[in-house]
């Protein structure tokens, strides 16, 4: 079988370890190596086309060496976008509080849809054995639950008494202390490069566990009764957290080469997703935001910035 190889110009001959009854030494020549190169396959097709075949195979070579520089360039834009998310949230949020009605457009309804583009992105990076081996680690989910539904609530008030905040602003921060992990902690593990599929189950066990949790610490510390609606979350988990992380995952096992290939842009979609959200947000509530005081401010700051360490 005829093959495109590098043809060398002198080729040796070697000697085998064996020798024929006779005491004679076999010389034999090598076995040619058959390296193909995408270079001398076209080479060869141009050559045997002629000059209009020629100017063909050469079109398109230079079309794919642009393609791949193309994609190239893309992924470098891509990773660019995520390593500054955190400055796309900030901007996003100043934007926000000076023009707000740059956001106006964006319904609440929407912010399900946005979510689940987000944790789309993130299913779309895991794979169900991610997942068990991300349930061995049960220890770490019950940690992280204990910070999330003991040392926030308590970092909260001590910081609340700290300001020496009046009630309806103690109660605020307490809650904001007392609330499940976001969804945005997921995509910033997975630009991290951290185990996605180990902060998708940590989501998951603090949103299903706030329905039990939130309350209990609203009576505990407020003196209060705070309702939850535990049929909402749960239908909401099941919307924005189970049902894209398991419509991503089957897209990966269904189509592993175009997902593998999407893979590298989609955490895009979620930082877009996550930008829209938090300007919306902060839009509706820019007043308050600037009539809350600079006390107010650091404090919440401090929350996140000490709770999240």
């Amino acid at each position: 079988m005829a093959c495109f190889a590098h043809v060398q110009p002198h080729v040796g001959l070697v000697q085998t370890p064996q020798r024929p009854a006779g005491g004679l030494a076999v010389w034999q020549r090598p076995p040619r190596r058959c390296q193909t190169s995408s270079r001398a396959v076209l080479a060869v097709l141009a050559a045997g086309l002629g000059g209009r075949g020629s100017k063909q195979i050469l079109v398109l070579s230079r079309s794919s060496v642009d393609s791949s520089k193309g994609v190239k360039l893309a992924e470098r834009i891509v990773s660019q976008i995520n390593e500054h998310f955190v400055l796309w949230l900030i901007g996003v949020t100043l934007l926000a509080i000076a023009f707000p009605e740059t956001f106006v457009w964006v319904k609440p309804e929407w912010f399900t849809w946005l979510l689940g583009l987000l944790m789309f992105s993130v299913g779309l990076t895991t794979s169900v054995e991610d997942f068990r081996s991300s349930m061995k680690s049960w220890l770490a989910v019950v940690i992280n639950s204990c910070a999330c539904f003991m040392i926030m609530p308590a970092l909260a008030y001590f910081l609340a008494l700290l300001i020496k905040a009046n009630a309806p602003t103690l109660a605020g921060l307490v809650l904001i202390g007392s609330i499940n992990g976001g969804h945005t902690s997921n995509l910033c593990t997975l630009i991290a490069g951290g185990d996605v599929a180990l902060s998708v189950l940590m989501t998951m066990s603090t949103t299903l566990l706030c329905i039990v949790a939130t309350p209990l610490i609203a009576q505990r510390i407020l003196g209060t009764v705070v309702s939850v609606d535990a049929i909402g979350i749960v239908l909401s988990t099941v919307k924005v957290v189970l049902a894209p992380t398991i419509f991503g995952l089957a897209f990966k096992q269904w189509l592993p080469n175009a997902s593998s290939r999407a893979a590298k842009f989609t955490p895009v979609l979620g930082v877009v997703a996550t930008c829209i959200i938090v300007g919306s947000s902060v839009a509706s509530c820019q007043s308050y935001i600037l009539s809350a005081g600079l006390s107010l401010q650091l404090a919440v700051l401090c929350l996140h910035i000490f709770g999240g360490c």
